[in-house]
């Protein structure tokens, strides 16, 4: 099956990255080709080795075929209904919430589904999902699930990234489906109706009835905040400082939700049941019973993509005892990845997708060999802990590629931090359940909810003194997605070395850290080409100088952290820029001529009153519509290039006079000059 999984996945990709042709037809005529050309070489060839192999082929390239097809079909934009597709303007759409609002601190964060539109020639059915925020306050009724609601206006696209190496939102809402999103003013919508609920609603409102009982116990806020995170995966109420301690040292994984809670429900389970686990029909009690607890948890969870995963996986692992067939680990991964795909291909962009295969991955190659090494431990706490160590690290060998590709950071003393946290996060898991179920029963319950309260307190102190250790994070940390895969070539190569032992493995490792010596070489001679860059950061002036590992950053006073974070830092860890100098308007000038590289630039953020400046510059950049070209010329400003930034309007800038030969930054995105 894990053949099978990765040749599914191949398909899916090829046709997701549209290196296979978008057309339905095509697809569906090879699959049918490829079976029938299957089924005569099973049915009249005489087998032996050659048509074994042929036949072999042609399976798998079905399999491929099929991650096509399924991408095609799944594809949301083949309706002609959709959105997208709508050429007229739309005045007002009707949708309907398909997710629990989340509270902001001025509005709901939540997802839709449009269906019907109203341009000028009236309402029509429309299709597509969205992604809102609500503006509200306390006179209106809070948004729930499965609530219909009417907006006023139109909704907008999700742009693609404006700004270089910036986190490609439009490709991960894309993934969901999502390609639109809204802003709405408190007074641009109302509730219309509410449809009936189906099985994701019933999830919810147990999901929510559950909560409503930890934080009834568990008073303090920063502490019912992860017992619910734990227990049910509900992480809005959570922290921001503590969420930043839990993903530096490594173990925001325990706050997540995952196939490692469900692990421990199902480690729970069977130790529980182990001794009706004797006859057959004890097997199938104990199976169904289990299945039945597992997907209950995955129903109060919300029915949320990582436990469904989960639950999936054990509980073909659970049907395989009853049955009588000794379950494989590495086919339980890939039937569950080989259903999920087949169910939803988008899947497979997840990055929660892939963690979560990779770590159970890891730790089905790697902890048996890890485990051995330590020999035989002589007490119960020293096995343990050499038990944890070796879960941590096998599931640590398998995802620390993606870590480094997606976050930029790697938690040195992530096995630490795992020691404490996962058993911590064990006790608070089990006991969570418990109070819910014993929530009926107050003097209990307030006693199991101090001690639960107790024990958060202690792990967040743990986990934030851990943070503050010199040294725990390497931060700015850059591979290209070339080197991620080598480096699971590389991983790969290394295993099958320790099983064969033969030389011809070394000279293919060698020829992989080459090609990642030189993947990285290539990039490390570009990201030292100096660069000049003017960011896209709505209503805000920011440019940037970089050249071999340092910067000049210009910028308003009024650009946080927050933006530097989301829009200029992810330019900065691709180039390894590490010292940063940074200059606000109000420190120096409005006007700013800076001569870099080999180029001329010239920033005017303000109306120039005084005599002539008489300068030549190669790049003229303008801030908060100070000038339009024929009052720069009548400054005395000779200019090659003339660049407007996002602070000045979009109707401003086109109203400038030959605006073909303006780069508008706002309009355009971030205006890269090497």
């Amino acid at each position: 099956m894990i053949r099978m999984s990765a040749f599914l996945m191949a398909g899916i990709l090829l046709s997701m990255r549209g290196i296979l042709p978008s057309s339905l037809i095509m697809a569906s005529k090879a699959i049918i080709l490829l079976i029938i050309l299957y089924l005569g070489t099973v049915l009249f060839l005489r087998r032996n080795s050659v048509t074994g192999l042929i036949s072999g082929g042609l399976g798998l390239t079905i399999i491929s075929v099929l991650g096509w097809l399924t991408v095609l079909l799944h594809d949301p934009l083949r309706s002609p209904e959709h959105i997208l597709h709508v050429q007229e303007r739309i005045l007002a759409y009707e949708v309907e919430l398909t997710s629990v609002p989340v509270r902001k601190e001025q509005s709901w964060k939540t997802r839709g589904r449009i269906r019907a539109i109203c341009a000028e020639t009236g309402w029509t059915n429309s299709t597509g999902e969205i992604q809102l925020y609500l503006r509200t306050d306390s006179t209106i009724q809070a948004p729930v699930y499965h609530d219909v609601l009417v907006v006023e206006g139109s909704p907008d696209e999700i742009r693609s990234p404006t700004n270089p190496d910036e986190f490609d939102l439009k490709s991960y809402l894309a993934a969901g489906g999502i390609y639109h999103r809204d802003f709405v003013g408190r007074k641009q919508w109302t509730k219309a109706d509410c449809t009936s609920y189906d099985i994701f609603g019933y999830s919810q409102l147990a999901r929510q009835w559950c909560q409503r009982r930890l934080d009834l116990f568990i008073p303090a806020k920063q502490e019912h905040s992860i017992v619910d995170a734990l227990v049910l995966g509900v992480t809005d109420d959570i922290d921001d400082e503590i969420r930043m301690d839990y993903a530096s040292t490594g173990v925001i994984h325990v706050l997540a939700v995952s196939g490692l809670h469900v692990g421990v429900i199902y480690g729970v389970i069977i130790f529980f049941l182990k001794r009706f686990n004797r006859s057959r029909q004890g097997k199938w009690l104990v199976a169904l019973f289990s299945m039945a607890i597992l997907w209950g948890y995955a129903f109060v969870t919300g029915l949320s993509p990582s436990v469904l995963r989960a639950v999936a996986m054990f509980s073909v692992a659970l049907i395989a005892g009853p049955i009588q067939r000794k379950p494989n680990a590495l086919n339980t991964l890939g039937v569950s990845a080989f259903v999920l795909l087949l169910l939803q291909p988008s899947m497979i962009l997840s990055v929660g997708f892939q963690l979560s295969y990779a770590a159970v991955l890891g730790i089905i190659v790697f902890y048996p060999v890890l485990n051995r090494l330590g020999g035989k431990q002589k007490g119960r706490l020293t096995r343990w802990l050499w038990q944890m160590t070796c879960v941590s690290l096998a599931a640590q060998l398998l995802t620390f590629p993606l870590t480094l590709y997606y976050f930029h950071q790697f938690p040195l003393y992530f096995l630490l931090a795992n020691l404490v946290a996962i058993p911590a996060g064990t006790l608070l898991l089990i006991g969570g359940m418990v109070l819910v179920c014993i929530s009926g029963f107050e003097p209990a319950a307030m006693l199991l909810g101090k001690a639960l309260g107790f024990i958060v307190f202690t792990l967040n102190d743990f986990i934030r003194w851990m943070a503050e250790v010199p040294g725990n994070l390497i931060q700015g940390i850059y591979i290209t997605g070339t080197q991620c895969i080598l480096i699971y070539g590389m991983i790969g190569v290394l295993c099958i070395l320790w099983i064969q032992k033969r030389f011809g493995w070394v000279v293919v490792f060698f020829v992989l850290c080459c090609g990642y010596a030189a993947a990285g070489w290539m990039h490390h001679a570009q990201a030292h080409t100096a660069r000049f860059i003017v960011y896209h950061i709505r209503n805000k002036s920011a440019m940037e100088w970089q050249e071999g590992g340092s910067s000049l950053l210009l910028a308003d006073s009024s650009v946080s952290d927050q933006d530097i974070d989301y829009h200029i830092r992810p330019s900065r860890i691709a180039n390894r820029v590490r010292a940063v100098h940074r200059v606000t308007f109000e420190e120096g000038m409005k006007i700013s001529y800076i001569p870099f590289a080999g180029h001329t630039f010239l920033y005017v953020g303000q109306p120039w009153r005084g005599e002539p400046l008489n300068l030549q510059v190669d790049h003229l950049i303008i801030g908060k519509e100070a000038m339009d070209p024929p009052e720069a010329m009548m400054a005395g400003i000779d200019f090659g290039n003339l660049i407007t930034d996002s602070s000045n309007g979009i109707g401003w800038v086109e109203s400038l006079p030959d605006k073909s030969k303006v780069y508008a930054v706002g309009r355009e995105g971030a205006s890269v000059i090497k």
